[in-house]
């Protein structure tokens, strides 16, 4: 019997890693087949014409490449104006426009499953004996998000690994140049990385930090001079979109939009906004968080404060919460753990449809809207207490430690 346990132990970890796996691939067959999961989520949230957001980027680069404007050209199907880093929008867009608009979009998606079933196996092989495991392949696969991520073909994936690679290898000056290219590729799918500047700088990764800016402000340099193509849309949109304060007609998951349905007004959005800011920079300095906790303390206020947030951005925690569960103790309590696997599931959305509570004439009015939304924010919330509290004691005992070796 005693032999036998290890044995029945694998083959249920097995089992339940290919049930994952295969909830995973069913957000592929959706997004590309069937469409069955699209009564999960909010009308408008996974959009009609699935690839309106991955076309931004092929069709920015075909426009470019044919001496036209990098923000794109019209077509005969609904597609949005590119808003992705140049430099990126050629190199990816550069590919992608090799394909018209509808096999381009299933090569992507199938890259993008392969690329995370490989990053899977470099996660997991390496922490196979963790006893939370399964929560972190939960994590990692079933994170439903991933759904509306997949579906409407946005690039979130790319970022995703970019965080992974950062946080899986040592602080070590051996890793510096592969922390480095992997926070540049960050910055250019999104320019989030931009907030880890303070958690970088204190934990002294000034090399690596250097570099990654450096080359960063480089290309958008070059490219904001090309006026010609519209090269300057780029930095035009990052300043306008970080200082707007209305609200988004369809449900966004942050703090701004729970505020602005409690009747706060754009002077009360302001002023949480710019004071969690300068308190969680505050604490950046003070506490000197490691970069694990920093980088995810950082994400997380750009989720909660940033009004441009829909459900797909919410996939920038699965970095966190997988390595988190693998790794760290702050994330194995057991209320982050709840935390953590809740917002895993789908938003009560399709039961409040289903039985009519809450329900509007096309869409749920604010009060069901409301439940949704926190069913994103609550859990991240909790999460963050936990992270930031765990860090001060860290930095606490620390401090104590150095005392007593200076008496002795």
């Amino acid at each position: 019997m005693t032999e036998s346990t290890p044995h029945r132990f694998t083959v249920v970890k097995l089992g339940l890693l290919g049930i994952f796996v295969a909830i995973h691939i069913s957000y592929y067959v959706s997004a590309l087949e069937t469409n069955h999961l699209k009564a999960f989520f909010p009308q408008g949230t996974i959009q009609n014409q699935k690839t309106l957001d991955y076309y931004q980027v092929p069709n920015g680069a075909e426009s470019y490449f044919e001496g036209g404007s990098i923000l794109g050209r019209r077509r005969d199907f609904p597609v949005l104006p590119n808003v992705y880093h140049p430099a990126f929008t050629l190199t990816v867009g550069g590919v992608l426009q090799l394909w018209d608009q509808e096999a381009g979009f299933r090569v992507y998606a199938f890259a993008k499953l392969i690329a995370t079933i490989l990053l899977a196996i470099l996660v997991f092989w390496r922490y196979r004996c963790s006893e939370h495991f399964l929560a972190a392949a939960f994590v990692f696969f079933c994170f439903f998000s991933q759904a509306v991520e997949i579906g409407t073909g946005q690039y979130h994936f790319l970022l995703n690994t970019s965080v992974f690679l950062i946080l899986l290898f040592p602080v070590h000056r051996r890793y510096d140049w592969m922390r480095s290219g992997c926070y540049l590729v960050s910055l250019l799918v999104k320019p989030i990385g931009l907030l880890w500047i303070p958690t970088f700088l204190v934990n002294k990764q000034y090399r690596a930090t250097f570099w990654a800016l450096g080359l960063y402000v480089a290309l958008t340099l070059i490219f904001t001079l090309d006026v010609q193509s519209q090269g300057d849309f780029y930095l035009r949109n990052i300043f306008v979109r970080t200082n707007d304060f209305f609200i988004v007609d369809e449900p966004t998951y942050t703090i701004n939009w729970i505020l602005s349905s409690l009747n706060f007004g754009t002077t009360a959005l302001r002023a949480a906004k710019y004071s969690a800011g300068f308190a969680l920079l505050i604490y950046t300095l003070v506490v000197r968080p490691s970069i694990f906790t920093g980088t995810f303390l950082w994400t997380s206020y750009y989720l909660l404060f940033y009004i441009w947030v829909f459900e797909y951005h919410y996939t920038s925690l699965i970095p966190f919460y997988a390595l988190g569960l693998l790794t760290r103790p702050e994330f194995q309590r057991p209320w982050v753990r709840v935390s953590i696997l809740l917002s895993c599931f789908p938003s009560p959305y399709l039961l409040l449809n289903r039985f009519d509570l809450f329900q509007g004439t096309e869409e749920l009015n604010p009060d069901g809207l409301f439940l949704v939304v926190c069913w994103k924010v609550v859990p991240l919330l909790i999460v963050v207490a936990s992270v930031a509290i765990e860090a001060i004691q860290v930095r606490r005992l620390g401090a104590e430690t150095d005392l007593k070796s200076e008496a002795g």
